[in-house]
């Protein structure tokens, strides 16, 4: 299954709370019965970092867009290394 990785910024999103109550409820986190939202990161710089695995690019960008993303940046991942696996992702 394709790895899609966004950055981007949402200004809502910098209120911790805001950010908790967004993403409290985990259906939250599976923008279609095939995709998962597995990680989102607030780095230094505001910006942040979110992680899907999903058949499509679409269903994540449609997620980004309905929680009010920016997107900067949307790739495909092509390896993904975890806790000693690695993984080349077709």
């Amino acid at each position: 299954m394709p790895h899609w990785i966004a950055i981007g910024t949402n200004d809502a999103w910098r209120d911790p709370q805001v950010m908790r109550a967004a993403l409290a409820d985990s259906a939250r986190w599976r923008p279609t019965a095939r995709s998962s939202i597995s990680s989102v990161m607030l780095l230094e710089d505001g910006r942040f970092v979110a992680e899907c695995h999903g058949p499509t690019l679409a269903e994540f960008e449609h997620w980004l867009s309905d929680n009010g993303w920016e997107v900067e940046s949307c790739r495909r991942a092509e390896r993904i290394a975890r806790t000693g696996s690695v993984w080349d992702l077709d």
